[in-house]
């Protein structure tokens, strides 16, 4: 990144940093950027160990179009990128149940809003994904985490 060592006081990474690659690349360079006082932030989502195959997450294989890591990877990562775990929180069930319950709720509006631009087949497959989804987190196979670090 093109900051100074130790010239911010804050990183907050939502939603992205499975898709940076490597994971450690960016991590040491927020590490860098960060100052001594500084805090980091970083939600991302996470698969669940216990995960025996590919058939597990069904469709979300292909629809998860990052990295899906560990909330275990994760932590270790961010420790032996020098950063002291403050909180962590998993937050999964409020963010993928309610987010498939809204989308199964309003599905007809949803989906003619999505025919204007997409195929049915699209709509069609967010839908399945939606489900999948929904149902993985429910069995504690995906969840999202909330991590604060210094």
């Amino acid at each position: 990144m093109p900051f100074v060592t130790n010239s911010v006081d804050r990183i907050i990474a939502l939603e992205s940093a499975q898709h940076f690659k490597p994971l450690e690349d960016f991590l040491l360079e927020s590490k860098r950027i960060l100052n001594q006082d500084g805090i980091f932030v970083i939600a991302i989502p996470t698969v669940s160990k216990n995960i025996s195959s590919i058939r597990d997450l069904g469709i979300l294989t292909f629809t998860w179009s990052s990295e899906h890591y560990t909330s275990e990877l994760i932590n270790s990562k961010i420790i032996e990128s020098g950063f002291s775990i403050l909180d962590l929180q998993h937050i999964g069930h409020n963010v993928y149940i309610p987010l498939a319950n809204y989308y199964l709720k309003h599905r007809k509006y949803l989906q003619d809003k999505i025919k204007t631009k997409y195929s049915s087949s699209t709509e069609k497959i967010l839908f399945e994904s939606l489900k999948k989804m929904k149902h993985a987190s429910e069995s504690n196979l995906i969840d999202y985490i909330l991590l604060k670090c210094t």
